[in-house]
């Protein structure tokens, strides 16, 4: 969650481009499952939800943790 930070906030940080102040921000989602094996497609999809929930909250991130069988 220290990385995912540390790039929203770099995004965040304004730029000028031709004169002109922009200012990016981003929706991060984090996937973690704790054995080898797991599907791609399915860790792109909690990936995805859990962007989906970030995206909710504007220049953030969220984390989806599979809890272990």
């Amino acid at each position: 969650d220290r990385i995912a930070q540390k790039i929203l906030n770099a995004i965040a940080e304004p730029m000028t481009i031709e004169g002109k102040e922009l200012i990016v921000t981003a929706s991060v989602g984090i996937c973690l499952f704790p054995a080898k094996g797991v599907a791609e497609e399915t860790i792109l999809h909690c990936a995805d939800m859990a962007m989906n929930q970030a995206k909710e909250e504007r220049n953030d991130f969220k984390i989806f943790e599979s809890k272990p069988e």
